[in-house]
């Protein structure tokens, strides 16, 4: 799960479902991360997967992406 602070901080993301294979989905930042004065909690971070795939990361999709340092198969295999 992303965190507001990992949303500011880190510029790879893991797609979670991908990282219970081998097969690892690494999105990018692409651009700042955008935060709202009277809803704190709330962000969104955009991001770039291969050549053509755009997304952005939110509080309410948070749960399906983790930073690159806090990926479960980084800590089984360090070439994943």
């Amino acid at each position: 799960m992303v965190t507001l602070e990992q949303a500011k901080s880190c510029n790879m993301f893991h797609y979670a479902p991908a990282c219970t294979t081998t097969r690892v989905e690494r999105w990018r930042r692409n651009g700042a991360t955008k935060l709202w004065k009277r809803s704190p909690e709330r962000f969104q971070v955009p991001v770039k997967f291969g050549m053509y795939s755009y997304s952005h990361i939110t509080d309410l999709n948070a749960d399906d992406f983790h930073c690159e340092n806090d990926c479960p198969l980084r800590s089984e295999n360090d070439n994943y």
